[in-house]
Order: C-alpha cells, then sequence, then structure tokens
C-alpha cells in the first residue's frame, strides 16, 4: 500500500472507527430534514421537489461543516502528532489531500444518507429525478469548497473553538455575498459592478443555479478553483508552521504568499465567470433550459434581421436577488438565440432609469412599468422585437412563466417576419356569428368570442352544406357537425391529413342550437362518427359527463338557494394540461354538458388530454340529463362514480395511413363542448361611452384564444409549447384529499336530509300546536336534542376533512427526520456491543490460555 493511501486510510478510520461521523450524521439528517419541513414547508407545498431541501442545506453546512473539520490539523497540533507526519515519506500536499478525501468522504456520505427523502417524494408523488440527482452533485461541490475552508482554517490554530469560529465567519461570508443587506454598506461606497463581482463569488449563487437542474460548466468550475485555492492556502500554512512551530524565514513570507495566491484565485474566478461562453448539461426530464430543434429552425427560416431589445431597471432589481438571477438567465437566453442565428438576431439591452430617453422609449415600446412594494421603481424587464419595419413586445417577462420562456422568444421572433394576420375559417352551423333572421331564432349579435377573434385573425365563414376549403386558410374551426354531407366530412379529413391544423369542436347536448318547444327526445349531439372513424378516435354524442367534484353551483331563480349542477363544469387548474401552454396558467374553464373522448388501441394516433374531469364522474344519458334541468342537483343523489377522469379535451397528434401531411404528422385538437364559448359562461359584456368592454369570470376565451393562436403558428412553434413546466403535485396526498371530500360529501348529504327532515317535522309541530303550549310538548324536545345532535355532527365532519392528509403529513416527517438516525444508532449500538463482547470473550482465561 502507497503511504499516500495508508494516511488516507488512518484519516478515515479516525472518523468511522470513532463515534464522530456517526454523531455528524445523525445531526446532520435530523437537522437538514427538519428544516426543510418546518422552515421550507415540503408537505404543505404539496410539490414533489427537492427544490427547498438544497436551498436550505447551505445553512445547515453553515452550522456542521465547522465542526466536523475544525479538528483536521488542530488536532494534530494540539497532541503533538504533527512531527510523527513531518517524519512520514509523504509529501506535504499528499497530508493535505488524505486529511481533505477523509473529511469529503464523512460529508457526502451524511448527504447521500438524505435518500430517504428522495423515496419518499418518489412514493408522494413523480419528482423530476435529473434535477434531484444534479441537485445532490451541486451539494457535493459546496461541500467540498466547504471543507477545504474549514480544512485551512484549522491549520491556523490548536483551539478547535477559535478554527470553528473562524471557518464559520469565512463561510459566512461566501454564503452573504449574494445577498442585498449584506452589500448595500458596499453599494454605497463602491460602484456596481464591484458589488457585482462580490456578489458572483457567493456559494448560494452557484449552488441556486444548478439544483434548478442545468449544470453550468462556470458553477463547476467556480467551485473546483474555491476548492483548490483553500487547499493550496493550507499547503502554505503548513509548509510555514513546519513541525508545529512557525518557522523563518517561511513564516515572513506567508503573509504575501496569501496575498498573491489571494489575487490569482479572485482574477481566476472572474476571468471563467465572465469571459467564459455559457457551456450547459440539462437534465430536466423536459430539457426545458436547452433550445429546442423547433427554435433552431425558427432561427434558420428568418428572411429579414431580428434586433431584440430586452429594457432592464437594474438598479431597481438590486433589492432582489433572486429576480436578478432569472434575468440573468433571460439575458442568456437571448443570448443564445443571437449565438446560434448567424447574425440574423441581435440583441440589445437598455436600462430606462427613470425620466430618461431609454423609459420613453420603453413606454412607447409597450413595456409594463411594474410598481415595487418599497414604493421605489418603477421597474421595467420587457422585450420587444424588431423586423423590417413590424414590432411585437412582450411587456413583463414574467419570472413564474421560466420553463416558457424559449416559446415566448420564439414566437415573439416568428411574428415579426409574418406580415399578413393568419386565416381561421369557421365551419358551423350555430349562430356564432349571430343572428339577425328571426325566422332561425332569436335575433342575437356575435358571440364575444367570435368577435375578439376577428381582431386578431382574418376570420372568414363557410359552410358546411357545400365546403370549400381555401387554400390560404391557416386554422380550420369545425363546430358542431351535425347531419353534414359524406363530401364535407371528407374534405374536412383531407385538409387534415395534409399536415394542416384544425380545432374542432363537437357537444352531446349543443344548447345553442336554434329549437322551438320542448327539447325532451330531441337529438342535439354532434355526429361525429363519420368524421372520426378513419383515425380511431371515440365520442358518443349521445353521453354527458357528470362531475360531482367539480359541479359548479347555479341559481335557477332569485327565491331559490344557488343548487350545484354536475352537468355545469367548473375545472381548476389542476384539470388543465400544464405541460401544454394552451391550458398553462389558466385560473378556471366552465363546460356545460360536455362529453368524452377516447381512442382506440388500434388508433395510430397519440391523444394528449387538455381537460379532464375528475374521478368523481360518470356518464349520463342526455336525454336523462335535459329531464333534470329543473332540479340538476338530483342528479347527485345516489351518483355512482367511475372512479376514473374523463377526457374532455384534447390534443391529437401522429402519422396516419394515405396522410398527406408534408411533415409527416397531423396535429389537431377537439374539444368535447360548444357551449363553453358562449357568452353567458365565461364573459359579461357591458357599454362604456359607446364601446363594448368585456368582462371575463372564466378561462374560456383564453383557453381557445390559445388554441387558436397555437395552431396558426408552425409545427417547430407548436413543438415548443409542449416543453412546459410539468406540475409535480403529490399524488398519494391529492387522492386522499378527495376521498376525504367525498366521504364528508357523502356524509353531509345524509346529515342535511336528516337535519332537512327534522327541521320539517318542527315546522309542522309549530303550524299545528298552539301558542304557549309547543314547548310542552314532549316531540318538539326530543326533535330540537336530534337537530343539536345532527349540527354537531355536521361540525365534526368539517375538522376530520383533513385529519387523514395531515396523518400522514406526520408520518412522512417522522420518518425521515428520525427513522434513519434512529437506525444508524442501532445498528452502531449492536456493532459496539458486538465489539466489547469479542474484547471480554478475547479477555477471558480460558480462551487467553488457549
Amino acid at each position: 500500500m502507497s503511504p499516500f493511501l495508508a494516511l488516507l486510510r488512518r484519516e478515515l478510520a479516525a472518523y468511522f472507527h470513532t463515534p464522530l461521523a456517526l454523531v455528524y450524521t445523525v445531526i446532520f439528517l435530523m437537522l437538514s430534514n427538519s428544516f426543510v419541513f418546518y422552515l421550507g414547508d415540503l408537505y404543505e407545498t404539496g410539490q414533489a421537489s427537492m427544490q427547498a431541501y438544497f436551498r436550505l442545506l447551505p445553512w445547515v453546512c453553515l452550522l456542521l461543516v465547522p465542526a466536523l473539520s475544525m479538528r483536521g490539523w488542530s488536532e494534530e497540533f494540539r497532541s503533538g502528532t504533527i512531527e510523527l507526519l513531518d517524519a512520514l515519506p509523504v509529501p506535504p500536499w499528499q497530508q493535505v489531500l488524505a486529511k481533505f478525501g477523509a473529511l469529503w468522504s464523512v460529508a457526502v456520505a451524511a448527504l447521500l444518507l438524505s435518500f430517504p427523502l428522495w423515496l419518499s417524494l418518489a412514493w408522494l408523488g413523480d419528482p423530476d429525478h435529473g434535477t434531484i440527482m444534479l441537485g445532490y452533485i451541486g451539494t457535493c461541490l459546496m461541500l467540498a469548497a466547504m471543507l477545504s475552508i474549514g480544512l485551512c482554517a484549522s491549520s491556523f490554530s490548536e483551539n478547535q473553538l477559535v478554527v470553528y469560529l473562524l471557518s464559520a465567519m469565512i463561510l459566512l461570508l461566501y454564503l452573504l455575498a449574494g445577498y442585498p443587506l449584506a452589500l448595500n454598506p458596499i453599494r454605497e461606497v463602491f460602484p456596481q459592478h464591484v458589488v457585482d463581482l462580490i456578489g458572483s463569488m457567493s456559494f448560494l449563487t452557484h449552488l441556486n443555479a444548478i439544483t434548478r437542474g442545468v449544470l453550468d460548466l462556470r458553477d463547476l468550475l467556480f467551485f473546483v478553483i474555491t476548492t483548490l485555492f483553500w487547499l493550496a492556502l493550507n499547503l502554505l500554512v503548513l509548509r510555514a508552521r513546519k513541525g508545529g512551530r512557525m518557522t523563518l524565514p517561511i513564516s515572513a513570507r506567508l503573509p504575501l504568499s496569501i496575498l498573491m495566491l489571494s489575487c490569482v484565485y479572485f482574477v481566476l474566478c472572474q476571468l471563467v465567470l465572465g469571459l467564459m461562453p455559457p457551456k450547459r448539461l440539462d437534465l430536466t426530464e423536459k430539457k426545458l433550459f436547452t433550445l429546442s430543434e423547433g427554435s433552431i429552425h425558427i432561427l434558420r427560416d428568418i428572411r429579414t434581421p431580428v434586433t431584440l431589445t430586452l429594457y432592464y431597471s437594474e438598479k431597481e432589481a438590486r433589492p432582489y436577488p433572486q429576480f436578478r438571477q432569472y434575468a440573468t438567465r433571460v439575458v442568456e437566453k437571448a443570448e443564445e438565440y443571437a449565438a446560434q442565428s448567424d447574425g440574423k438576431v441581435m440583441l440589445r439591452i437598455l436600462d430606462p432609469e427613470p425620466y430618461s430617453v431609454i423609459e420613453d422609449a420603453a413606454i412607447v415600446d409597450g413595456i409594463s412599468a411594474i410598481p415595487l412594494e418599497d414604493g421605489s421603481g418603477p421597474l421595467y424587464f420587457g422585450l420587444t422585437a424588431l423586423s423590417d419595419g413590424r414590432k411585437k413586445t412582450i411587456g413583463f417577462v414574467k419570472p413564474e412563466a421560466e420553463e416558457h420562456l424559449e416559446y415566448e422568444l420564439s414566437k415573439l421572433i416568428r411574428s415579426v417576419q409574418r406580415i399578413e394576420k393568419p386565416k381561421v375559417a369557421l365551419v358551423t352551423e350555430l349562430p356564432v356569428t349571430g343572428n339577425s333572421n328571426p325566422a332561425f331564432g332569436p335575433v342575437t349579435p356575435a358571440w364575444v368570442a367570435f368577435r375578439q377573434l376577428s381582431e386578431r385573425y382574418d376570420m372568414v365563414t363557410l359552410s358546411p352544406r357545400d365546403l370549400k376549403i381555401p387554400e390560404d386558410v391557416d386554422v380550420l374551426w369545425v363546430m358542431h357537425p351535425r347531419g353534414w354531407s359524406a363530401d364535407s366530412y371528407r374534405k374536412i379529413q383531407d385538409f387534415i391529413n395534409a399536415g394542416r391544423h384544425a380545432v374542432i369542436l363537437l357537444d352531446p347536448n349543443a344548447e345553442s342550437v336554434p329549437v322551438f318547444g320542448n327539447t325532451g327526445e330531441l337529438a342535439l349531439g354532434s355526429d361525429a362518427a363519420s368524421l372520426f372513424q378513419p383515425w380511431g378516435i371515440v365520442f358518443d354524442p349521445g353521453q354527458v359527463v357528470l362531475d360531482s367534484k367539480y359541479a359548479w353551483l347555479m341559481q335557477l331563480n332569485e327565491n331559490q338557494f344557488p343548487k350545484r349542477n354536475p352537468g355545469l363544469i367548473s375545472l381548476p387548474a389542476a384539470a388543465m394540461n400544464q405541460s401544454d401552454l394552451v391550458t398553462t396558467d389558466l385560473d378556471r374553464i366552465v363546460l356545460s354538458s360536455t362529453g368524452a373522448l377516447a381512442i382506440r388501441d388500434n388508433s395510430e394516433l397519440k391523444i394528449e388530454p387538455l381537460l379532464q374531469s375528475s374521478d368523481a364522474s360518470r356518464l349520463l344519458d342526455a336525454v336523462a340529463y335535459r329531464s333534470a334541468a329543473n332540479d340538476p342537483e338530483k342528479l347527485l343523489n345516489k351518483f355512482v362514480s367511475s372512479q376514473e377522469p374523463f377526457v374532455l379535451a384534447a390534443r391529437f397528434t401522429g402519422k396516419v395511413a394515405g396522410s398527406k401531411s408534408g411533415t409527416g404528422s397531423i396535429n389537431f385538437i377537439v374539444i368535447s363542448d360548444t357551449d363553453f364559448l358562449s357568452d353567458r359562461l365565461w364573459v359579461m359584456e357591458s357599454n362604456l361611452f359607446g364601446e363594448p368592454v368585456y368582462s371575463a369570470q372564466a378561462s374560456n376565451g383564453d383557453f381557445f384564444f390559445n388554441v387558436i393562436d397555437q395552431l396558426s403558428g408552425s409545427d417547430d412553434l407548436i413543438s415548443i409549447r409542449s416543453r412546459g413546466m410539468v406540475a409535480r403535485p403529490f399524488e398519494k396526498v391529492d387522492q386522499l384529499r378527495r376521498t376525504a371530500e367525498q366521504r364528508y360529501r357523502d356524509s353531509q348529504i345524509g346529515l342535511l336530509a336528516d337535519l332537512e327532515k327534522v327541521q320539517g317535522e318542527i315546522n309542522s309541530l309549530q303550524v299545528e300546536a298552539k301558542a304557549g303550549s309547543l314547548m310542552e310538548n314532549p316531540r318538539r324536545a326530543g326533535l330540537d336534542a336530534k337537530k343539536i345532535n345532527l349540527r354537531k355532527q355536521l361540525r365534526r365532519i368539517q375538522r376530520e376533512l383533513n385529519e387523514d392528509v395531515e396523518n400522514l403529513g406526520q408520518r412522512i416527517k417522522l420518518l425521515n427526520i428520525f427513522g434513519l438516525p434512529v437506525l444508524l444508532l442501532l445498528i452502531a449500538g449492536i456493532i459496539a456491543i458486538r465489539r466489547r463482547m469479542f474484547k471480554d470473550y478475547a479477555r477471558a482465561p480460558g480462551h487467553a490460555a488457549a
């Protein structure tokens, strides 16, 4: 065995053959998991992500790393064993590496033993494993830098308390280097570029960049350079303290050597961070931070040069470090576009200071002025694209939409390359464009959705009876096909099979169909069988989806309380596909008597749900649904759920036999409701000085505008939209909560029915009894007692609604905080007892004699 390996083995034994490693690991696990659950609210946020864990971990390390490393050299100096090390045939740099390797092994082992938290998240939901793995890698790099600092500090003094305080203070400076409160005094004295240089040296800045799922070579090199610097500094101090004492003349040159080495370190860090081009490895599941092929194709197709102008209020953003980091990433993303455009995209970054000419330009370009909490500002952070006189603007680049930044930039660039408005063709017999002929129903204006789309697009309406689709149509909007000719269906199929884009709206109970009299047995469903048969898409025009969880409250008349209608479904964001920008960042979508979509097993298409019901839903015959129009809440009586969600809107993609698509794929969207676009479900219209004013009550319009907006773009743009961040909720928790809500609702319905019955009996007694003798009726007293008991049960059910979820949270927390530490202590105890037994056995007289 080489001397270096022997020394490394000695250092490892000093930690693992003594309680030191065990004590550090147990405290590290308990403290870090307590931080993430009680300070980071990991369970309460309901997201399967370890971002909170890695965000809080540096502060745990600030407390524990100095304690682990403080005995590195100080113990050798205090006990005099440093002279034995000097006598070994091991050069000083190998001695430093051996001690560092042992310390890093202990720290990394403790970090990796936090894997139960990772497993817990995987059990509760679907975390991004690549991002978590990179978070561990980044933390290991940070630990290496921290331990090198602690090890170097331990070479300055034999007093371990002094070493602990010195190393903790240095680590604190590294952590606070990016915090504005700590930098404010420096900002008052030095210019901003000096403050930025100091801020770039923060561990937090580089660790946060890694834990989001992207390994930047600059971040990696920063930690490596920092580690090497402190190890080199450690070596200088050891040589000056040869034999445990300062030796001349080496000690006399030590301050100058430290100063020169520090200058080299700082300059090298700034060269790496400031001049090195970004080289990144994206380990996120959807490659969210890598320029996609679609964006590259858009850049290649640029015909006239594009100038991107980013208005960024750098001064106003200084107190917000997280926003500044986001702004840096936006700048880097825009620079990546410019770098890969072969000179076709030029980037300008302007700071619109208050009352400046640049601020005036930002206002003219439509950049939003954001007021700040402290009353300063405003803050500008918007982007414009200019090409051949055409200009488009993003008023404010939202940090919460960072995962969709690439799409927004690509869309912005492509939008200034197109001169004419996209053409949208509407094929329908519904009164979407309004009805001015009383013979065909009430006289009505055009739907608000159609009017607003007409402002953005070149809208044309086509008759389905003799359908002719113009060649220059970008999006075909088919609405409620019913009784159309086979030739019309064939032309729609040919349009889609040619790789062109379409949105088809179906309905099992189209309430907007002009009818007179009773609709009882009238078939109001869309006729989609002949249209969808070649693609293997299934839609039953006679079945309506009911949803007891997302049922919307409606008031039939002013004399009744609002009633819950399971056929009128109010979909929250959780029921929308958050990975598709068509349904991202929407609040609520209201559907009325919608149908269900499916796809056959032998279909060549792929279905991607956009909207789904909850698993507390079922199908009901459309005629039976219409018969309950006067009292829709009775549909909830004896409601039997299918225990699975239904697809209400979906994107269909693929390549079918005989497709005429030049791109090799088709892409269209189907929505199983037409009424959701009617004004009554989502918008209120008023008049202000003769101009219409629209007040949206739901996101129905935004959803459909997103659909048309996306489908009118190129295939390259559509391919980018599907790269949005996937929400990662705790599926187990959501299931528990849904089960509890269902149980609560069933119990509540029963108790409310009993309470209503009791109240009815009390009312009957009040009518029959004479005044003054009512309270003496023994039956009344029993009814009052029963009423009070029912009300108590209702309150108890409300308290117990979240009990299962809270109990699961407590078990998860206890398991992660105490589970593995207790197991490690038990294993260590067993090993210690066995060692003691072997020693006692070896000392026994009979065994010794043998």
